[in-house]
């Protein structure tokens, strides 16, 4: 599993972790890690996987694409994707490319599993 991308299974919903700068190109690329990943949890049957964004610096289009495919496939199957706390300047590139329109973008973990129908998370 690549350093920039740490999944935490839960039992009904999954957080895929992303850190650093997700640039096109290299082997594999990253953006074919996280639509892995995503088509991994999916399968497992989760109610939704929550996209932890505060550690990313950077997203270029081809990653921006997987989040695109990973919301498809979830949607197939019934599941929800979430896009958790991203930086003020990723979350305005989102809102650019109205991203914000099909996937939601929160910076709370409880609201996050209010909109998957799941119970407040209790740390």
């Amino acid at each position: 599993m690549s350093d920039q991308i740490k999944i935490h299974n839960k039992q009904t919903y999954s957080i895929i972790e992303l850190n650093g700068r997700f640039l096109p190109g290299g082997d594999p690329d990253v953006s074919d890690l996280i639509r892995d990943h995503i088509r991994e949890q999916a399968d497992l049957g989760v109610k939704g996987i929550v996209l932890d964004l505060r550690n990313v610096d950077f997203f270029a289009s081809n990653a921006i694409g997987a989040l695109m495919s990973g919301y498809n496939l979830l949607m197939d199957k019934g599941a929800k994707l979430i896009l958790w706390r991203p930086k003020s300047y990723l979350r305005d590139s989102l809102r650019l490319v109205r991203v914000d329109k099909l996937l939601t973008i929160v910076d709370d973990l409880d609201e996050a599993m209010d909109i998957m129908g799941l119970p407040p998370v209790n740390d």
